[in-house]
């Protein structure tokens, strides 16, 4: 019988430790063991220090952990959220430096660029950024469901990207990256027949869609990554050439 989740509440706890420097992250062993097999078996295989089993995971950060864990608690996560401001008269906010603020969660502010006469919204980018990390950590560990959740929250967001985003090289960047340097992420298909993961067909996407910008365009990092070839270059290359057909297919 499928244990509840009382049960799990009740298993032995188990220390991860993450990242380089090999950050603790506490957790009911039934639970996170409840979401995969792959995840079960490194439980099993784990050592026990004397009080609880540790299992080292230094190609994981704590941050994608701990949304991991609050996905296995909960079957949703958290990350960094974004509000749009459709206003574009709006003139609160206005700081002595010239720039626009926005009232965080936490009462602080948030300083803007008002260099940008569109609606004033913070960075999309660090929002994709977390759900695609979600992603590669479903894969990593064949948790589907997981998987499921980031590519629709990724898809949404793209949404709201292509309508007002403007954002830095670098966020791009590290999107091209965490997709294309994962040798974990399973295979897929996508527009056109080319072999892709889905994670690499919404980033190819974004790529191509945001390289009409000069900030884009002029990025140091952006040029090395299409000097340097392969699998992402091909298919951003592919899919700028049809770009409006492609997010049409996407219902983007």
């Amino acid at each position: 019988m499928e244990p509840s989740l009382a049960d799990k509440l009740q298993s032995p706890l188990v220390t991860f430790r993450l990242g380089a420097a090999g950050m603790p992250v506490i957790i009911h062993s039934g639970v996170i063991a409840d979401l995969s097999d792959l995840l079960r078996a490194l439980i099993d295989r784990s050592v026990n220090d004397g009080t609880q089993k540790v299992i080292r995971i230094p190609e994981v950060a704590q941050d994608d952990f701990l949304r991991l864990c609050e996905f296995a608690y909960s079957a949703e996560y958290t990350v960094p959220t974004y509000e749009i401001d459709e206003d574009d008269n709006e003139e609160e906010g206005v700081n002595d430096e010239g720039g626009d603020s926005k009232n965080t969660d936490n009462g602080s502010e948030e300083k803007m660029d008002s260099s940008n006469s569109g609606p004033r919204i913070p960075s999309i980018m660090p929002t994709l950024v977390a759900h695609a990390r979600m992603y590669r950590l479903a894969a990593k560990y064949l948790i589907e469901p997981l998987g499921e959740e980031a590519l629709a929250s990724i898809h949404h967001t793209c949404v709201d990207l292509f309508e007002h985003g403007t954002e830095k090289p670098g966020d791009v960047v590290e999107l091209i990256r965490i997709a294309y340097e994962d040798p974990t992420a399973p295979e897929g298909t996508a527009g056109g027949g080319r072999n892709m993961t889905r994670l690499q067909w919404y980033v190819v996407l974004i790529a191509a869609t945001l390289s009409n910008a000069k900030a884009l365009d002029e990025s140091l990092e952006f040029r090395r990554i299409l000097e340097k070839g392969g699998e992402f270059v091909v298919s951003f290359w592919q899919c700028s050439r049809s770009l409006d057909e492609v997010r049409k297919a996407a219902g983007l």
